[in-house]
């Protein structure tokens, strides 16, 4: 059966050259017949190009990852390029944001494996680890905003939706840690957010890697 268009996702994986070679060869095939998809496919392309050719990323005044490195075990956060996949980065904030709803969810149902006894406030290493990230996203944010003017209009589209998608992630932890404040699981949740959060903020600041 003939496909009236090539899905968005599987358009991007083309564009990237990553789709199977059977599948590569069907959409080659659909492009030559469907203006609209050869259409999207080129803005695809451009937004690539526009991501690949940003200048010099714009550095952060003092620097705030030490401490954040040290919890999230992740010691090459500083040393990772500029969107060389931006659409797999956008299906990881999804993914992040599902996998936080559903979490959330058992843990509001009472199915609470790993938590610990309920606590009456957040505990305050949790505050300070979450002040860590706080001050690093807000310096970020800052370089970015400054650097508005370099970027595409669809690429301050796709980072802005995904750091709605983030931002709603810590908002559901959050909402569940109201409830359960000891919760060692929302704890990891919240910062695992944070994690994806700085990392967007990071990617969208730092020249591609030729």
């Amino acid at each position: 059966m003939m496909i009236r268009h090539v899905p968005d996702g599987s358009l991007n994986e083309y564009v990237e050259s990553t789709l199977a070679p059977v599948d590569m060869e069907a959409v080659e095939q659909h492009l030559q017949s469907c203006a609209a998809c050869r259409a999207e496919a080129s803005r695809i392309r451009a937004l690539l190009a526009d991501l690949a050719a940003l200048p010099a990323a714009v550095r952060p005044r003092h620097d705030l990852y030490p401490g954040i490195e040290e919890r999230i075990g992740a010691p090459d956060i500083r040393d990772r390029p500029l969107w060389t996949r931006p659409y797999s980065l956008a299906a990881a904030a999804v993914a992040l944001v599902v996998v936080t709803a559903v979490v959330t969810a058992l843990l509001l149902r009472g199915d609470r494996p790993g938590s610990f006894a309920d606590g009456s406030t957040l505990p305050a290493d949790v505050r300070v680890i979450a002040a860590e990230y706080e001050q690093a996203i807000g310096e970020l944010a800052r370089a970015l905003e400054s650097r508005r003017s370099d970027f595409d209009p669809a690429t301050i589209r796709l980072v802005e939706d995904n750091l709605r998608i983030i931002d709603d992630a810590i908002r559901e932890s959050r909402t569940a840690l109201d409830a359960d404040p000891g919760n060692e699981i929302l704890h990891e949740l919240i910062f695992a957010s944070y994690k994806q959060k700085i990392d967007l903020l990071q990617r969208a600041t730092r020249p591609a890697e030729l």
